[in-house]
């Protein structure tokens, strides 16, 4: 979806961030990195979100196992549009 996106908004940048839960999902994840395309970035886990708030449009939370995660409350907290 973000690469039909990026096409029609070319200066609009992906950032993946975070780790896998599990060996198997980390495997699917590391997988999916030699896939992604122009505009994405693999940021990879990250202790000092608090730096990277300020540099986002938007973020989204697409975690299955969070119900409301703690990232999404730091975010709003800087003002960042959410997406959960």
């Amino acid at each position: 979806a973000f690469a039909a996106f990026h096409r029609q908004h070319p200066k609009t940048e992906l950032w993946l961030m975070g780790r896998a839960e599990n060996p198997t999902d980390q495997a699917r994840f590391d997988q999916m990195l030699g896939q992604h395309g122009a505009g994405v970035t693999v940021k990879g886990f990250c202790t000092a979100m608090a730096s990277v708030y300020p540099q986002l449009t938007v973020l989204a939370l697409p975690a299955s196992n969070e119900a409301f995660g703690r990232v999404l409350a730091e975010a709003m907290a800087y003002g960042v549009p959410c997406i959960g």
